[in-house]
């Protein structure tokens, strides 16, 4: 797992951050040993792995895509692959987010020096707060993304939501959770630092507000009648994870949302309601947008024909994915593939 190093602090002007009181502050720091905190030298958000743990090794990971250079402010993001290992992290001053992508096998084995032993499985997420340590156990090869947003970023979106009378924020700590629309905001920030366009940073940023915001909404300990409609409006957590899980386990075949609807024991309509309340999606949305995931690693991971793919990841014939791939992807799935080749 990466230490985000962010050398870049957003601009004062943004009512962000201040800045170092003296240019002789700024030159002591660009020549003490790299830090956590931001600080404000102009270069961008860098990564930096830091092993703590004797049986951790540079070989460990591959780093695929990261922001670093792109001139993000305030979070940096990177898609890596880890092979098996253990490592221990130190306390970071910055919102960690973590979403496995490929695989499974992580584990967080201790949180701020408690034992919990939780999994997490493919397509979960991990939510580490500030200034947390947190032991970590990779069992297998696994692919995944890291976002690190600034505390400063969360406060100030709480506010937004919140008024100017609320506390400070505390995240709450929570391992192997699903949270759809929070996959696909966080797959999009990785998409657009792996594109690298002049626009990037803009983009990114907005995308973070939103995210911030969902976590705040969602994962935080702020308590409001609005998140108590909210969660009375929605799908329980528990059942969400057991509708998720029956999706995921049934790709390949043909899916009604009465057969889904039923997993929840609701009716098809009530079910809906209440899923898109959880998710944003439809039903139908959801279960497309998870075929077309598994497709997209299927194309980059394995041999098999895109007839194949289509079949496993449940598309009627090779024309019906060929149209909903290019829909989400933008391309066809062999210039994806073509485009992602080692």
């Amino acid at each position: 797992m990466p230490r985000c190093r962010f050398d870049a602090a957003p601009p004062v002007t943004g009512g962000w951050l201040a800045s170092a009181s003296s240019a002789e502050q700024q030159a002591s720091d660009s020549a003490a040993k790299p830090k956590t905190e931001l600080s404000t030298a102009p270069v961008a958000p860098s990564f930096e792995s830091e092993a703590t743990d004797r049986s951790a090794q540079p070989g460990d990971i591959r780093l695929i895509v990261s922001s670093e250079g792109l001139g993000w402010k305030g979070f940096c993001v990177s898609r890596q692959k880890e092979e098996p290992h253990k490592r221990t992290h130190p306390p970071s001053p910055h919102l960690l987010i973590g979403l496995t992508v490929g695989g499974s096998g992580l584990a967080i084995k201790k949180l701020n020096g408690i034992s919990i032993h939780k999994t997490v499985s493919a397509n979960k997420f991990i939510i580490i707060p500030p200034h947390s340590n947190f032991d970590v156990s990779v069992d297998n090869s696994i692919e995944i993304i890291y976002l690190y947003i600034h505390q400063r970023i969360v406060d100030e979106i709480t506010k937004v939501l919140y008024g100017n009378g609320v506390d400070p924020v505390e995240i709450a700590p929570h391992i192997s959770f699903f949270d759809p629309l929070l996959e696909r905001l966080i797959i999009e920030v990785c998409h657009s630092a792996r594109i690298k366009r002049s626009s990037s940073a803009g983009y990114a940023d907005h995308l973070i507000r939103a995210i911030v915001a969902h976590i705040v909404e969602n994962h935080s300990a702020v308590s409001t009648s609005a998140q108590a409609q909210k969660a009375i409006k929605g799908l329980s957590p528990r059942k969400l994870n057991l509708v998720i899980e029956f999706i995921d386990r049934n790709l390949s075949k043909p899916l009604s949302l009465e057969d889904i609807a039923s997993i929840s024991d609701l009716s098809p309509s009530h079910f809906t309601r209440l899923f898109r309340s959880s998710t944003g999606l439809t039903p139908h949305q959801y279960l497309l947008r998870r075929r077309i995931d598994t497709a997209q690693r299927l194309l980059i991971e394995s041999e098999m024909s895109i007839s194949e793919v289509a079949f496993e990841c449940g598309f009627a014939d090779q024309v019906h994915f060929t149209q909903a791939f290019r829909r989400f992807a933008g391309k066809a799935p062999g210039a994806f593939r073509k485009a992602h080749a080692p």
